[in-house]
Order: C-alpha cells, then sequence, then structure tokens
C-alpha cells in the first residue's frame, strides 16, 4: 500500500516538473522573440534619474562638498605633536 502511494506521488512530481518545463521553454521562447512578458500600462511614465535629481542630493559627509577656499589645509589635517 504505502509502495503504491509513493508510486503515485512520484508520477504527480514529474507531471509537475514536466508542466514547470514546458512553462519555462514557452518563457525564453517568448524572451527570445524579445516580447515583453509583462508591459508596462501606457498611463504609466516612464521613470528615470536626472542629473538634476543627483545635484540636489544632500553631500555625503565622508567625502564632503567643499571647496579648497571653505575649509584651510590645517583645519584638516593636524601637524602638530601627537595628543
Amino acid at each position: 500500500m504505502q509502495i503504491e502511494n509513493q508510486k503515485k506521488e512520484i508520477s504527480e512530481m514529474k507531471t509537475f516538473l514536466y508542466q514547470l518545463k514546458l512553462n519555462f521553454e514557452a518563457l525564453e521562447k517568448q524572451r527570445l522573440q524579445n516580447k515583453p512578458i509583462m508591459e508596462r500600462a501606457a498611463n504609466q511614465p516612464q521613470t528615470s534619474l536626472h542629473t538634476e535629481d543627483l545635484k540636489k542630493a544632500d553631500p555625503h559627509p565622508k567625502i564632503g562638498n567643499f571647496n579648497s577656499s571653505d575649509v584651510s589645509v590645517e583645519n584638516i589635517f593636524y601637524s602638530g605633536p601627537p595628543k
């Protein structure tokens, strides 16, 4: 009885894997034909990152966003005796 149940379960698994393989092959064919799987809705605009948006961002504290005229070198690099 147990062996029959296992045979049935294995058969169902084989069928399921075969169907997955067929679905994967169909998706692969569709991808190779350059047809999008999911199309963007016409009312949704395409979003992109512009350089203007990057300039508006706050400067990173480790990189800093200052010129040599803003801060003197003595304030950045300490060259005196060790403290």
